[in-house]
């Protein structure tokens, strides 16, 4: 009778791809760069123990404690974090599910993609890196800024009147247009037509009258 045997050696040549592939998205998790073949670069050990991911994470929440007892407006606002974490757990928990993960394509295709936005990781981890060479500006300026917010709501005020203003003005100065036009300019002219005819009337008739007379004179 005939049995199905697996043959040692491909066993174990999948099982290294296996670990392989599961080593290169580990890699590529941590360094979240890639060659063209999507191969991660490989990670190599820190060199010192201040490098491992668990002393960064010390070093990390040792920084918030720092933070957290200081007085001024960035302890205000790390201890206002921590309150609203201690009070609203929910509004720090991811807000994706993993079957928000999108099914209409397939494993190789999603890989390419998340892949060719490798670049973008790095590029965004510098600007939140940049962000924390900016100082916090000093509550003076920010309290002269809050106070300048019921001047700013008087411009405002006064900005929407002279708007309305000039939009009455607008409206007078075209009813007025319109009247010059009707009165002074079609009124003008129907008035020297008026005349014209008149004058026209007054003409022929000075032209009769002297016709007659002269036919009366025996001159004509």
């Amino acid at each position: 009778m005939a049995t199905n045997t697996v043959d040692p050696e491909v066993a174990a040549r999948g099982t290294l791809a296996l670990l392989q592939t599961r080593l290169h998205r580990l890699e590529f998790l941590l360094s979240g760069y890639s060659n063209e073949e999507g191969i991660p670069e490989p990670t190599l050990a820190p060199a010192r123990s201040n490098d491992t991911i668990w002393a960064k994470l010390h070093s990390l929440e040792a920084e918030v404690v720092k933070l957290n007892k200081l007085n001024g407006q960035a302890g205000e606002v790390v201890r206002n974090v921590e309150r609203l974490s201690s009070t609203y757990p929910d509004l720090f928990l991811p807000t994706t599910s993993p079957s928000d993960i999108p099914r209409s394509q397939d494993l190789n295709t999603l890989a390419s993609i998340v892949l060719s936005h490798a670049t973008l990781f790095p590029e965004t981890a510098s600007r939140l890196s940049s962000l924390q060479t900016l100082q916090v500006p000093p509550a003076e300026q920010s309290s002269k800024l809050a106070s300048l917010i019921p001047r700013l709501a008087q411009c405002k005020e006064a900005e929407r009147s002279m708007g309305e203003d000039i939009r009455e003005l607008r409206e007078r100065s075209t009813r007025c247009l319109e009247w010059w036009v009707k009165i002074g300019v079609i009124g003008t002219a129907d008035l020297y037509e008026d005349w014209e005819i008149r004058i026209h009337e007054i003409e022929r008739h000075l032209i009769r009258s002297e016709r007659r007379a002269g036919e009366e004179q025996g001159y004509l």
